[in-house]
């Protein structure tokens, strides 16, 4: 499969139902379409397919019908297709297992409604699940390093953190957890660091101190136009704190509209951080505006 074809055609998707007598079933995909799925359609042929089961392959159009089926199939295992996996990070990743409603003495069967799945998980635990200890660990490392998108650190140590501990027990999961986010937090970008310290996810770098974890002043500069008045009042309490957040609030405050009141509390809310003359100067500031 050239590069050219896996950007046209390729998918991910779980098995809906297979009938691994008759060795045909349908698979789901994100966006809820369905796909056929032959045995044939397997590159090679699993010993048996389940539901739940996540699909990588290419759709091929169906010559008997309007739609299409899987080609070139196989069941996530290996390194690559973690790579493919990662990219439902950001995009949408629900699919609905229910079966289809059938009649039953005159009536219909209502669908079970617990079988809509997070394919990302299904298939971060389907590639891991047969993978020793250092095999787990070198997959999420190898991500981090050189693939992963710094917008989508949270989601991704969120889902290692979740997948770890449904694949090993508590003691054995807890130590590869530390040893991934210790790994992860010697290697951070600005972006990053950022946001583990706006999201308080100071587990996913290895900080397991208590309260709140200092950031160095220049990477919350580079990124002061995400911060609010509730970032503030936690950068205060900083070795930098008052002079940062006197600056931040004299920023926000420049070229205030008087006449707008959801401006105006909003303004009110930033002086509350501030303390001593730096607070009644800006109490001030804003009294004789307001009596203009």
């Amino acid at each position: 499969m050239n590069r050219n074809q896996k950007s046209k055609a390729m998918f991910i998707g779980a098995v809906k139902w297979f009938d691994n007598q008759k060795g045909f079933g349908m698979l789901v995909l994100p966006t809820e379409e369905t796909l056929f799925l032959h045995v044939r359609g397997f590159a090679s042929t699993p010993s048996t397919v389940q539901i739940g089961d996540v699909v990588i392959g290419e759709k091929k159009p169906d010559k008997k019908k309007d739609g299409f089926v899987g080609h070139n199939c196989h069941l996530a295992s290996n390194l690559n297709d973690w790579l493919i996996t990662m990219s439902l990070i950001d995009q949408p990743h629900t699919v609905n297992l229910n079966p289809e409603v059938k009649k039953f003495n005159s009536k219909r069967e209502a669908p079970r409604s617990n079988l809509h799945h997070n394919l990302l998980q299904l298939a971060a635990k389907q590639i891991l699940k047969d993978k020793d200890i250092e095999e787990i660990f070198r997959t999420a490392i190898h991500y981090h390093e050189h693939h992963l998108p710094p917008s989508q650190f949270i989601a991704y140590a969120t889902l290692l953190n979740h997948t770890i501990k449904d694949l090993l027990d508590p003691e054995a999961a807890e130590q590869l957890l530390d040893r991934i986010f210790k790994s992860f937090g010697a290697s951070l970008n600005p972006e990053m660091l950022f946001k583990v310290w706006k999201n308080r996810a100071f587990r996913f770098i290895g900080y397991l101190g208590d309260g709140d974890f200092e950031i160095p002043e220049e990477v919350l500069g580079l990124y002061a136009t995400e911060i609010g008045h509730r970032e503030l009042s936690r950068i205060k309490s900083y070795s930098f704190g008052p002079a940062f957040c006197a600056d931040m609030v004299e920023a926000n405050l420049d070229g205030l509209d008087f006449k707008n009141q959801e401006e105006m509390q909003e303004a009110l809310s930033y002086v509350e951080i501030l303390d001593g003359e730096e607070k009644i100067r800006w109490e001030n500031y804003i009294k004789s505006n307001l009596e203009k």
